[in-house]
């Protein structure tokens, strides 16, 4: 296992992703905080509380990968072909270069008898 994870100890986005988990997390025990001491308090506000929540959970869905931003997007899909299914992609392209063969061979065997 240690052998495993030793690449992810010296990739820098690893270090930036755990960087921006453990400010998330340190955000969230804020907001937890805040939420408690809001709903507690005599007058809670509501609108605030929802607003925070709000702002928490579109940081999460960053971070998770799946927001907004286009690019962010793009990474997020070749980082899930590329790292999750690694074997559907590979098989994806050995029947693309298989099928490619196959055409080019029929469509060479066609001139041929035209010819």
């Amino acid at each position: 296992m240690q052998e495993r994870l030793q690449p992810a100890r010296t990739d820098a986005r690893t270090w930036t992703v755990i960087d921006q988990a453990d400010k998330l997390r340190d955000r969230a025990k804020d907001v937890s905080d805040r939420l408690d001491n809001n709903l507690l308090g005599a007058n809670p506000n509501l609108d605030a509380v929802r607003q925070d929540l709000n702002s928490l959970r579109e940081d999460t869905v960053l971070l998770y990968g799946r927001g907004e931003l286009p690019a962010r997007n793009v990474s997020a899909v070749g980082f899930a072909l590329y790292s999750e299914h690694l074997l559907a992609v590979e098989m994806a392209g050995t029947l693309l270069l298989v099928a490619t063969i196959g055409a080019v061979a029929i469509a060479h065997r066609r001139r041929e008898g035209v010819a």
